[in-house]
């Protein structure tokens, strides 16, 4: 979603953000490699920790592996992966990405509330017809921090608990 150039997000703020020349279906699209990446990355890296877990400490043999724990450390990150986009995607929280006010980043992703400068003193769900089609201050904070929160704080924890008990 870095690559792209800005050309996902919607070209209804391409004041705000620089060769925006999608819309909130391409915004949606970009949103689900950035969401699921920030997923699958930390997801599976517990995964290969469970995995370490059971070679070293409980010298599992690779059939046991390959065929009882292998499907669940594949499952569990993508269900989590999906579990997120589809939250933010729900939730209305797949946006365009901007800084504090200042210009767009030029890619969609979670975003706590959408508040490009147009917005600045609308009230919530406000949508000025025939200039922008995206309601002013979509989102739902308290869905973004559950999700963040659950796929930045259980991977670490089950890397610690894995690498703790290998010791």
């Amino acid at each position: 979603t870095f690559l792209n150039f800005g050309m996902f997000v919607p070209k209804e703020v391409d004041y705000w953000s620089w060769n925006a020349r999608g819309n909130m279906a391409t915004c949606n699209i970009a949103g689900f490699f950035s969401v699921a990446g920030g997923a699958l990355g930390p997801s599976y890296n517990a995964s290969l920790c469970v995995l370490l877990l059971a070679i070293v400490k409980y010298e599992k043999t690779d059939e046991y592996i390959r065929k009882k724990i292998e499907p669940f450390l594949h499952a569990v990150p993508l269900l989590v992966a999906f579990g997120a986009y589809i939250s933010a995607l729900v939730m209305g929280n797949i946006n365009p990405l901007g800084r504090a006010g200042k210009t767009g980043t030029g890619m969609c992703s979670m975003v706590t509330v959408y508040s490009p400068p147009h917005c600045s003193g609308m009230e919530d769900g406000y949508v000025t017809e025939g200039l922008f089609d995206i309601p002013c201050r979509r989102g739902n904070v308290k869905a973004v921090i559950f999700t963040a929160s659950f796929v930045r704080l259980i991977p670490p924890i089950v890397m610690i608990t894995c690498l703790t008990m290998i010791y």
